[in-house]
């Protein structure tokens, strides 16, 4: 290797190539230091010709350290070498030793030889006094064996028909010192270009290609079109600029961000930045400064050929000002000359709306429509997505299998404002992070099952879980019922809005219309608007999810401008309520009084179920019940005259009027037309009567604890004077606040503090009523101050409870967690230290909740407390403050056992050994009500009887099969049953640690004729799992039975007494208790269980429950 005389800097260099000739008479030639770079032709002279015209090309631009692996001594050579190749693709009985000859390429050194075996890519070291044929021989055979070559691995050993080793002659043309120089310093040139076109891009725009989901993302499915045209319009070799058409969450930008994980898997690294207009000018006030920032933004992407995105292009291109700033104006050159690549993303009502404002712009840009997804292929992307999440996310809550498709069917039916797959994956997005925090019992994240779907989406949305579940029943009767007990009257309308209800629980309303649309017709005062407002409630929990529109501000010609336009060009009145909530009751109050422009836009509500603002946005009446309400000819009805003649029925006669007020076109989009009939005289005293239950709930009557007797003669003749059928509930409502609440109101008022406690009774008088009013006497507020000492008392005892060194290690052991978090966030955790890192978040979201939870009901105690001390200052009545203390402080005492018992290791599983004494049946009084309230709690019970051994009818076994719940109340509700034990595994939270100060004996009062009944709890394990071998072993055995006079000396954990008593460990302590509400008050007998355990200094929070099965596991291990 020299340089060359001829031409200056040209370098005279030479490398061995290995030729062979193929038995099909073809020829390979490749280089010895790099066996890749084959060449293949029918004669040598063309390899070799074709390897002398690369190489020179090839090493002419490689690094110096490169080009030395090219050179080898004068002295390399070939030598074949024969070895005994295995074949351990064949039966051993065919296995025969056989002979291969390789071709091996010896590169002698002066201190040693490398020799190089190209049919298995392998080279040997051969040391100064070693045979080289021997060491090469030994070595590669030695290293066939251990690969165990398959079939057509073991072709590869084969020889080819010749071999021969050729030197090259080649001339690189090598840069001297100053071209590299020079290119050097135009390197450095444009790294500075481009890191400052970097620099200009990032001001503006965010870099899209540095985001997670653009390296690593789950598959995209049912758009292999759409990405193809997308990879060939804006990967291409030439740049233009490519628009994205689709609805609103079509899955616009995941198919960009597929489609940069495409690029980058194929090799080809690309830049995309996301931003949008108001990013460029931000800032941009002086004149002619927003035209250099979108210059240097657009040369900046040109030179990085990097890709400018708008996710909303419509934005950009509404862009409109004082100062005409006209930024697509300003990008069309680069777009018309090829020079950037552009992006962007519309929705098909946006590009109608501007593809006439900027023609020219449109007419460069490429196009690619992204349609909705069906259901199915829905399914299957949010299959594929779970799928891929649970391996990329396992510390992330994921979809359970049987979820997809409730989960897609609630995204279609109840979200159609958007598009698939968008509107599911969205969904599913939102729920997931909801139990983002949660963790079971056993540590790990929940899955993200079907019925809590139903239960989220219900919480998401309003809609009650049995409109959206099919195995929730809608009993129509219960309903009506439930309607009737509080509108009084108008069965006929009650009965037709349940029949719309039971038509939308089965899903057969019309698609594409609001869920029902009425129109209630009939005098004032009979309950059309109730009607709405009960319905309101039923269906979304609330009232206020009743939208009431009074159309009598909608008379004049502006009226349907307002609605959709809103004042001062804002967003429409009518269109913001519902696009806010599109699960509500719209009432249109008097809809007879509108403007004529008013029924065109209901016609396409009513019609289509949707409506476009002004703003050209669209709100979707889907999911809205829509209630008009009219008084049509209710002012002129008369009754008829003359002989014989005969009245109209309701229905026909409103019917009538509405087909003569309203357009045929409106009346035929409207589902139902309900009649509402005059109250009668009975059902005016109905209202009467619940106008008196009402009053009676009033603040005033309530704060100052007075009590109201009204006789029920006085009511029936309060409804009597003030019925009027002409004006309905709402004249008896007026009449009854002139006759009945002025003179209360009055009394109360003259009595001032002496009406504190009192008592007011109403008489009837000539003329009128009287009110007499019974003032509170000393010993009333000496009852309020007493109820106030008391319930200060019982709050020093919840006092106590929060200083308790089991409380105190709660809130240490928060803080102690939120350090460790702090220090783990700082440093990406993998492998086990993530899933450490995961555990404690699991227990500080744990544990937080808790103490969270104690803390708020603590304050609202100590709130309570204030506003009754407050209440007794005041000479105000402080009893409803004091019932709130005890509310709390009864939530206090629920919630403290899970508090004290928080820091236990193992919480959530437990397995009992269960027996009752003699025939007496003592299951049914402990077993049988835990798997009643098991479901209450969350807990799962599973269950084992014991059975007779088959080597002896005295011994017992538990039995192979476990049972259910179900299925072991069914065995417990047996007139009969073959067995006194049951092996008992329960698990949910806290089910082991509350169930375990369960063990002991559990006493109830004895029979008629004087039998023991008695259960003994015996605890195993603190989990649920148990293999087939440990239910043989002695300690897991069921139990023998005890003799009934032992066992009426043994102590009782829990024994009730005859009375209503029950009495703890021993009689320690005493509670009024009933039996049959033992584990609805279970948190109850457990605080005062571990108060008994603290005061006798024996309670550890968290040393752990250890049962004989687990003092065996721990000794095994």
């Amino acid at each position: 290797m020299a340089p060359s005389d001829a031409v200056p800097g040209t370098l005279e260099f030479s490398t061995p190539l290995v030729c062979q000739q193929l038995w099909n008479g073809d020829h390979q030639v490749f280089p010895v230091a790099a066996p890749t770079l084959t060449s293949h032709a029918p004669t040598l002279e063309a390899c070799l010709g074709e390897q002398r015209l690369f190489l020179e090309e090839h090493l002419s631009k490689v690094e110096p350290e490169e080009l030395a692996r090219f050179s080898f001594p004068e002295q390399v050579r070939l030598e074949m070498l024969e070895i005994l190749a295995p074949r351990a693709d064949l039966p051993k009985r065919l296995v025969k030793p056989v002979t291969v000859e390789l071709a091996t390429i010896v590169v002698p050194l002066p201190e040693e030889t490398w020799v190089f075996v190209p049919a298995i890519d392998h080279t040997v070291y051969v040391g100064r006094n070693q045979d080289v044929r021997e060491t090469v021989r030994a070595d590669v055979e030695r290293l066939l064996a251990a690969r165990e070559p398959a079939a057509h691995e073991y072709l590869r050993l084969l020889p080819p028909k010749s071999v021969t080793l050729e030197t090259v002659q080649l001339a690189l043309r090598r840069q001297d010192a100053s071209d590299k120089a020079r290119q050097a310093k135009k390197k450095l040139e444009e790294k500075l270009k481009r890191e400052q076109a970097h620099q200009v891009l990032l001001s503006v725009s965010t870099p899209l290609h540095d985001r997670d989901e653009a390296r690593y993302g789950p598959p995209l499915i049912a758009r292999d079109t759409e990405l193809a045209l997308l990879s060939g319009l804006l990967g291409g070799e030439k740049r233009q600029g490519v628009l994205l058409v689709g609805p609103e969450l079509v899955g616009k930008t995941e198919l960009l961000l597929a489609w940069l994980r495409a690029e980058r898997k194929a090799g080809r690294e690309r830049r995309v930045y996301a931003t949008s207009g108001s990013r460029l000018i931000a800032g941009m006030s002086g004149f002619g400064q927003w035209q250099e920032r979108v210059l240097r933004v657009m040369r900046a992407a040109q030179e990085l050929d990097a890709v400018l995105y708008f996710e909303n292009l419509g934005e950009l291109l509404a862009q409109q000002s004082s100062e005409h700033i006209d930024i697509p104006g300003a990008m069309k050159p680069f777009l018309e000359e090829g020079r950037v690549r552009f992006l962007g993303e519309l929705t098909p009502e946006s590009l109608d709306l501007l593809e006439t404002r900027h023609p020219g712009l449109f007419a460069v840009l490429g196009r690619v429509r992204v349609e909705p997804l069906g259901t199915r292929q829905t399914r299957e992307a949010l299959r594929t997505r779970t799928v891929w999440q649970r391996k990329a996310e396992p510390c992330r809550s994921s979809l359970a299998d049987d979820a997809v498709d409730p989960l897609v069917d609630l995204a279609e039916r109840y979200l159609p404002s958007r598009a698939l797959p968008g509107k599911a994956v969205r969904l599913y997005e939102e729920m997931r992070a909801g139990l983002q925090q949660e963790r079971t019992g056993t540590g790990e994240v929940p899955l993200l099952t079907r019925e809590r779907v139903y239960s989220l989406f219900s919480l998401k949305t309003g809609v009650p879980e049995f409109l959206l579940r099919e195995d929730r029943a809608l009993l129509a009767g219960e309903v009506e019922a439930h309607f009737r007990r509080q509108l009084v009257g108008q069965e006929t309308a009650v009965l037709r809005v349940v029949e719309t209800l039971c038509m939308v629980k089965a899903g057969l309303q019309p698609q594409g219309k609001p869920l029902a649309t009425f129109l209630f017709v009939g005098p004032t005062g009979v309950g059309k608007t109730e009607l709405a407002r009960l319905l309101a409630t039923f269906l979304f929990g609330s009232p206020e999810r009743m939208f009431r529109f009074d159309m009598s501000e909608f008379m004049d010609g502006w009226a349907a401008e307002r609605l959709i336009r809103g004042n001062n060009q804002g967003e429409g009145l009518l269109t913001r309520r519902v696009r806010q909530q599109p699960f509500c009751v719209l009432l249109l109050d008097e809809i007879e009084k509108a403007h004529p422009a008013v029924f065109d836009l209901l016609l396409q509500v009513c019609g289509e179920g949707r409506l476009t603002d002004a703003r050209g946005q669209t709100a979707w009446f889907h999911n809205a019940i829509i209630i008009m309400t009219s008084n049509l000819g209710v002012a002129h009805r008369r009754s008829p005259l003359g002989i014989g003649a005969t009245s109209v029925d309701d229905a026909s006669y409103y019917l009538r009027e509405v087909h003569r007020h309203f357009r045929p076109e409106f009346v035929n989009r409207i589902d139902q037309l309900i009649p509402f009939h005059p109250l009668t005289s009975e059902q005016a005293a109905e209202v009467a009567r619940f106008g008196v239950e009402r009053l009676r709930q009033r603040r005033g009557l309530m704060q100052r604890g007075v009590s109201l007797l009204v006789p029920p003669e006085i009511t029936t003749s309060l409804a009597m004077s003030g019925y009027q059928e002409a004006y309905g509930a709402r004249a008896m409502r007026r009449h009854l606040d002139q006759q009945l609440v002025v003179p209360i109101a009055r009394a109360l008022s003259e009595a001032g503090p002496d009406a504190q406690g009192g008592r007011v009774v109403i008489a009837s008088r000539p003329g009128g009523i009287a009110v007499e009013l019974s003032k509170g006497s000393q010993k009333t507020a000496r009852n309020q101050l007493d109820l106030v000492r008391d319930m200060q008392k019982q709050r020093r005892v919840i006092d106590t409870l929060f200083r308790m060194d089991a409380v105190e290690n709660v809130g240490e052991r928060i803080h102690f967690l939120v350090a460790q978090l702090a220090q783990g966030d700082q440093k990406k955790m993998r492998g086990p230290e993530a899933s450490s890192l995961g555990q404690l978040q699991h227990e500080h979201s744990r544990l937080e909740a808790l103490w969270s939870e104690a803390r708020r009901l603590r304050a609202s105690l100590l709130a309570a407390e204030e506003l009754a001390l407050m209440a007794l200052f005041e000479q105000q009545d402080a009893a409803p403050f004091v019932d709130e203390a005890h509310e709390q402080m009864k939530a206090i005492r629920q919630l403290m056992p899970s508090v004290l018992l928080a820091l236990q290791p193992r919480r959530d599983q437990i397995t009992l050994i269960l027996q009752e004494a003699g025939e007496t049946r003592g299951f049914e009084r402990w077993l049988l009500p835990l798997i009643e309230d098991s479901p209450r709690r969350g807990w799962t019970v599973e269950g084992r009887v014991s059975v007779t051994h088959k080597s002896s009818e005295r011994k017992r076994k538990w039995d192979d099969k476990s049972l259910s719940a179900e299925q072991l109340r069914k065995e417990l509700a047996a007139p009969t049953r073959g067995f006194r034990e049951v092996l008992l595994s329960v698990s949910g939270t806290n089910a082991g640690v509350f169930l375990a100060l369960e063990a002991g004996i559990h006493r109830y009062p004895p029979t008629e004729k004087d039998e023991l009944v008695q259960v003994e709890i015996r605890p195993v394990a603190m989990s649920t799992q148990l293999f087939q071998k440990e239910l043989d072993l002695p300690a897991i055995a069921p139990p023998a039975q005890r003799a009934i006079k032992e066992l009426r000396l043994m102590p009782a954990i829990r024994e009730y007494v005859p009375g209503g008593e029950l009495l703890l460990c021993d009689g320690a302590r005493k509670l009024q208790l009933d039996p049959g509400e033992h584990f609805q008050a279970l948190e109850q007998i457990l605080l005062e269980h571990i108060l008994l355990l603290e005061h006798a200094g024996t309670f550890e929070p968290e040393s752990g429950f250890s049962f004989a099965l687990d003092v065996m596991r721990g000794a095994a291990r």
